[in-house]
């Protein structure tokens, strides 16, 4: 529908824009039968656990449900809709979720050279930005699995004779991350230059 309707000027006659409206009026129509279907599924699900309320199917698949949906909030950026999943997964499935919830993750972090000094900062919203806050130190550099709570962070790598550089490090929910290049298998090394190296007026990225 986009294809259709934004290439035209707001003048357009309303012939040409029909087609672009009926492939919206097709797309909502076609969200609202899948909404509709997400319930009829959930209901079901939801009369199985009435039945029979230790069925491990049933359990499984409502716990399978909610995480999906949590995680497409989180991926959406919706917080009230996270919110919603979260309570729904804990009344569910207050033991088997806990870890999972808390979404721990790991980095792998590799410097050039290594022994790198790492101090930790997490992004905090204050007054609508995101401001990093100092939590504490890792061990030098290379970092291999360590484990970091879910969350934004910034990495300050920090070496004498080097000029000290800034990593940033998205932990997603039990995710790992490596530092891996798009296109490659591996983890990147993060080059620490010479205090020399780099000009005045420039800046490492």
């Amino acid at each position: 529908a986009r294809a259709v309707l934004d290439p035209l000027p707001a003048y357009a006659p309303l012939e040409d824009k029909a087609p672009g409206w009926a492939l919206e009026d097709a797309a909502a129509e076609r969200l609202r039968a899948a909404r509709v279907a997400e319930v009829d599924y959930v209901q079901a699900v939801r009369a199985a656990l009435e039945t029979a309320p230790d069925l491990p199917e049933a359990r499984a698949h409502l716990t399978a449900w909610y995480r999906r949906r949590l995680l497409a909030a989180e991926a959406a950026g919706d917080a009230d809709a996270a919110a919603e999943q979260i309570a729904l997964l804990r009344s569910h499935d207050p033991e088997g979720s806990t870890e999972w919830l808390r979404g721990d993750g790991r980095v792998t972090l590799i410097t050039d050279p290594p022994g790198a000094a790492v101090r930790l900062f997490c992004y905090t919203e204050v007054q609508r930005r995101l401001v990093p806050t100092p939590i504490g130190d890792l061990p030098p550099t290379p970092l291999v699995d360590h484990p970091l709570p879910m969350g934004s962070y910034a990495l300050e790598l920090a070496m004498p004779g080097r000029l000290t550089v800034t990593c940033p490090v998205l932990i997603e929910r039990q995710g790992h991350w490596q530092g891996i290049a798009p296109g490659e298998q591996h983890p990147h090394a993060i080059w620490m230059p010479p205090c020399h190296a780099i000009g005045d007026g420039m800046a490492y990225v």
